[in-house]
């Protein structure tokens, strides 16, 4: 068993229990589950659509995943943060409300309309130091605040911090402000199979300009918008001029006119066509379905953390404030046994993992998924370097929290699963999905149950060391200037030391979303 279950199992046995009595997250009133922020359900027809037999050819690197450096530093945080709130001024106040979310509530002057950490929470007596981390994960010296009935790392001194910052610098290259890094095309995360109500997602991630030169002070921001479809009355074929003005970019030469586009598009929409700008707060948590998100990955001190932002009104005017995170279960949920305090959470989520066996056992790797969650199961954040928290499943004995013999693994196991697949496959394709599996715990994953053409496994492709986008290096497979992507995205380099950027692993997640996108394009 892990040192760090030696030293703490104890203690966390109260934690435990907590999160088995705490009533699940109810600050919003709706939305009972959450839609996987990576993959939704695939239809069938869909899973061959990768193989380019749809005419269309579309450069997905201009067209679903852009992070050529001419193109997106068209797009500013200030111009994104400044469309949200309204103006400038409202722009730094809601900003500086976001991160002083990430400390306790000040005796003195506490920004009003966000939430504090729960200082009713449950704590071990050892606390941190002012300034955080400086506790590894495997310390018991760390405390807990609790969010959603689960465990929470509140305060975070260095995150709440940025609170102090004018984001907007006059020097743009000056530690508090942001770096453009990447405008993406989701269409593939369009509802098409459940009312064709949204075009999918379209997202812009930032930078924090003092993580290029200390990895210590990174923080990366992803804003994810929810489009709404302009005309339901066709179907998803309403997203039509949504998709022909990204298939445009392909073929639109000079990265100038491409920024120009894209900046355009993302806070005025494409009007004559009756489609919304994507930057707007009701498409980032603040409609009634809640659909939309902005999402951080935080390295500002150990833990390194994953959380999850909705907008939302307060009397205090349009705040961001935290949500659960979506696809992204407590790891002590594939341990629990009977008797244990989290027993009847444990069952819910076996049910809820038995329901969806048909998405997580599909034989592709480019089609299966895990695409609900129920929002009483979801983390309050994803952990990338507590494994007691996020860790679902691990190579070495002790590694992850899985017990064959717990909850789920029983249920699992009593379960008749396709193609030779183990409970253990299972737990690792959810945690593909979680938001600490799919940047860091799954990289590189032989057990997931896929098998090559040629008989070998197949794995799942590395990211970037907890990203999946780096401000700080530049693509080598691109004759352009641009911020480096994943393996996870791009599948390269590929597995042949000699063309690495020629042949690209099989799993690649724009392989997919292009077959999607030219799918739709052909057939529309």
């Amino acid at each position: 068993m892990r040192i760090f279950f030696e030293i703490t199992f104890s203690k966390l046995k109260s934690i435990l229990a907590a999160c088995a009595l705490l009533p699940a997250f109810t600050s919003f009133g709706i939305a009972q589950t959450t839609l996987n922020p990576e993959r939704r359900s695939v239809p069938d027809r869909l899973v061959a659509f990768s193989k380019g037999s749809s005419g269309i050819n579309i450069d997905v690197r201009r067209s679903i995943f852009v992070t050529e450096k001419a193109v997106v530093s068209h797009i500013s945080f200030e111009d994104v943060m400044t469309k949200l709130a309204g103006n400038k001024t409202k722009a730094i106040e809601l900003y500086k409300a976001w991160f002083s979310a990430a400390g306790n509530k000040p005796e003195l002057n506490p920004v009003e309309g966000i939430e504090y950490c729960d200082k009713d929470g449950v704590w071990n007596e050892n606390t941190e130091s002012p300034d955080g981390p400086d506790v590894p994960s495997s310390s018991p010296n760390r405390k807990f605040s609790m969010f959603n009935g689960y465990p929470f790392h509140c305060p975070r001194q260095r995150t709440m911090r940025l609170s102090d910052d004018n984001p907007f610098p006059s020097n743009i290259d000056a530690d508090e402000g942001y770096t453009t890094v990447a405008a993406i095309n989701r269409f593939d995360l369009n509802d098409a199979q459940t009312g064709a109500t949204n075009c999918g997602e379209y997202r812009l991630i930032f930078a924090r300009n003092s993580g290029k030169r200390d990895k210590s002070k990174r923080i990366l921001i992803i804003f994810e918008a929810n489009l709404p479809n302009p005309d339901m009355t066709k179907g998803i074929a309403g997203c039509k001029p949504v998709q022909d003005m990204w298939l445009s970019l392909t073929g639109l030469e000079g990265p100038g006119k491409r920024g120009k586009l894209l900046k355009s598009f993302f806070l005025d929409g494409l009007p004559a066509d009756g489609v919304e700008a994507p930057i707007k707060p009701s498409n980032l948590g603040l409609s009634a379905s809640m659909a939309g998100q902005v999402r951080t990955n935080q390295f500002m001190q150990s833990n390194w953390t994953l959380r999850e932002f909705k907008f939302k009104n307060t009397n205090a005017g349009l705040r961001l404030v935290r949500s659960p995170v979506a696809g992204s279960p407590f790891a002590q949920l594939f341990a629990a046994k009977a008797g244990d305090p989290l027993e009847q959470t444990a069952k819910e989520f076996a049910d809820e993992i038995v329901a969806q066996l048909g998405d997580l056992t599909k034989d592709s790797i480019d089609t299966f998924s895990f695409p609900t969650l129920s929002i009483g199961l979801t983390m309050g954040e994803s952990d990338v370097t507590d494994p007691f928290l996020s860790q679902y499943s691990g190579d070495g004995v002790g590694n992850g929290a899985f017990d064959p013999d717990g909850i789920v693994g029983k249920r699992l196991s009593s379960t008749i699963l396709p193609g030779g697949l183990t409970p253990k496959n299972i737990v690792r394709r959810i945690q593909v999905f979680s938001c600490a599996g799919c940047h860091s715990w799954s990289s590189n994953d032989g057990e997931l149950g896929f098998t090559a053409s040629d008989g070998g496994v197949v794995k799942w492709p590395r990211s970037l060391d907890f990203t999946h986008v780096s401000e700080k290096d530049s693509d080598p497979c691109q004759d352009v200037e641009s911020f480096k992507i994943s393996q996870t995205l791009s599948g390269l380099p590929g597995s042949d030391q000699k063309n690495p950027c020629t042949k690209p692993v099989e799993g690649a997640l724009l392989t997919y979303r292009k077959g999607i996108m030219e799918e739709f394009l052909a057939e529309n």
